[in-house]
């Protein structure tokens, strides 16, 4: 009795070793397909590092001026343009102060990927959500170069709306100018009689 346990154990335990190799290679492929993007990735935060020594001033001093312009005084399609540029320098911003830690965390959830994660999915959809998060994080140092380069002329831009744009009258309760009630001369058709 106690040999035939043993036996089962021990074919247990070689059907487990067996199950495990598959696993893990499913797993190994995954991680040897992403090597290119992860590769990518890894140079992220050292190209982040040398754009945000040259241009974080900048990138800062043009976000300080643009949330000085009170965007609800605008005509509206003034106040987006002025708002998306905004959003694309606080973007930058964004990026030099964590654009190195999104590129580490996709890095590491690659390096760290287990079978448990993968077990539900196929290859191809987790590897393209995976591919997904790695090439968003190792696009970033291309996206702050293009809005930096562009932002010249984006404040040129915002500088011609303050300076030749529509503006709306002030609203709210620290407007002065208010209109003077009119007397209604007719009663609606359904109070009438009442």
């Amino acid at each position: 009795m106690g040999s035939l346990r043993d036996e089962i154990r021990e074919s247990n335990e070689e059907r487990q070793i067996e199950l495990d190799s598959k696993q893990n290679a499913r797993v190994r492929e995954m991680q040897l397909d992403l090597a290119p993007d992860v590769e990518a990735c890894r140079a992220v935060p050292d190209a982040l590092k040398a754009l945000a020594r040259e241009h974080r001033a900048a990138a800062k001093e043009a976000l300080e001026t643009l949330e000085l312009i009170d965007i609800a005084v605008l005509w509206p399609a003034n106040g987006q343009e002025v708002d998306a540029v905004r959003r694309r320098v606080r973007y930058v911003l964004t990026m030099f102060d964590n654009g190195a830690a999104q590129a580490q965390r996709a890095v590491d959830r690659v390096d760290g990927l287990s079978y448990a994660e993968v077990k539900d999915w196929t290859p191809d959809a987790f590897a393209r959500i995976l591919r997904d998060a790695l090439g968003s994080a190792a696009s970033a140092p291309q996206t702050v170069r293009q809005i930096i380069t562009a932002l010249p002329l984006d404040m040129e831009k915002v500088r011609k709306i303050m300076k030749h744009g529509r503006r709306r009258d002030p609203e709210g309760a620290g407007a002065s100018a208010h209109s003077e009630p009119q007397q209604q001369h007719y009663a609606h058709s359904r109070t009438q009689g009442t």
